[in-house]
């Protein structure tokens, strides 16, 4: 809650199809249900949706589509107890100082989802800092569509980009363009 004490930061995380948007709209919809006021925010990289959370279970929430992460702790947060953040491996180099002054300065509970890899199955971006800093951690997993056994990575299908993790608007997407896959069946692109 909202209030002297400073806030805490759980977010889910894993692989495509895991679950992680559903997740956090779940969580949202409990929050409203408690009486809690709450903001969601989307990184304007993520255009699937316009100004909604979606999840692949057909669920959604309105969201602030946000170009930087620093412009989510500017926007006015009197009265909100929950930020929610969906996507969160997209946001630039600001995403973890907005997370922290929205945890020490604003003191409000951040609830966040996101890719914890890239396709290439190394730690994306910003999100393994947020994994360090966050108080509880809901690892999700999909179901690998090769063997079907626990998939914890997605496998890009279409040709790689030149670097590791980039993120690209082009490869933005779903079906078509990434499944999920165990490690096992997951073909990692060599390092660049």
């Amino acid at each position: 809650m909202k209030g002297s004490h400073k806030g805490t930061l759980k977010i889910f995380t894993g692989c495509m199809w895991s679950g992680k948007s559903d997740r956090l709209i779940l969580d949202a919809e409990e929050a409203k249900k408690d009486g809690l006021r709450i903001a969601a925010f989307k990184p304007a990289h993520d255009t699937r949706s316009g100004p909604f959370i979606q999840s692949r279970t057909g669920r959604s929430m309105p969201a602030i589509v946000a170009e930087r992460a620093s412009e989510i702790a500017v926007r006015p947060m009197h009265g909100i107890d929950i930020v929610y953040l969906d996507e969160v491996q997209f946001y630039d180099e600001d995403l973890v100082s907005t997370v922290l002054t929205l945890l020490n300065d604003l003191r409000v509970n951040v609830v966040a989802s996101g890719l914890d890899t890239c396709f290439a199955g190394r730690p994306f971006r910003y999100v393994p800092h947020l994994l360090a800093l966050a108080d509880e951690v809901v690892k999700l997993h999909a179901r690998c569509a090769r063997c079907h056994s626990q998939a914890t990575r997605s496998q890009l299908l279409v040709a790689p980009p030149p670097s590791d993790c980039l993120v690209d608007p082009e490869l933005v997407g779903g079906a078509g363009k990434y499944e999920a896959r165990c490690r096992d069946c997951h073909t990692a692109p060599p390092p660049a």
